[in-house]
């Protein structure tokens, strides 16, 4: 990626690069360990700012890094780290992720919605069964 694509970009290219949809709040933090919120720098997807602000900010970031936070109920998280400067060729096509280990998880877990657990019968619904069976179970009984 060039230095002065603006974050918002960013953020496009790595959850495309999962295979993640975007419809979810995120974040960049300067903290790339323990808790993030307590970042002494960040920009989230809620601040006009993360259209202007561009990658190269990571430069004044501890190691050239910081952490992607994305969708923060379930707090996905992705190290962004600038490695070196490379020049765009017909290979490869900027901007790019140039590397990634292992595979991603299902952004959305097992498929609950047509595979529900077994309902335990009881009044109240068990919270260990998920909260996307919880959803349907009141969904359900809503109907």
């Amino acid at each position: 990626m060039y230095s002065d694509t603006p974050l918002s970009l960013v953020a496009q290219v790595l959850l495309d690069a999962f295979g993640f949809d975007s419809g979810k709040a995120f974040g960049f933090y300067s903290t790339v360990h323990g808790d993030y919120s307590r970042s002494e720098w960040h920009v989230d997807s809620l601040s006009p700012s993360i259209m202007k602000i561009p990658l190269a900010v990571i430069d004044d970031m501890d190691e050239s890094q910081m952490l992607f936070v994305y969708d923060f109920e379930d707090e996905w998280r992705f190290l962004v780290k600038y490695i070196n400067r490379m020049e765009s060729s017909e290979e490869i096509v900027c901007p790019a992720i140039l590397t990634r280990q292992g595979s991603a998880p299902d952004q959305y877990g097992p498929d609950t919605w047509d595979n529900p657990v077994e309902e335990v019968q009881n009044e109240h619904p068990v919270t260990d069964h998920g909260r996307f069976f919880i959803q349907k179970t009141l969904f359900d009984r809503w109907d």
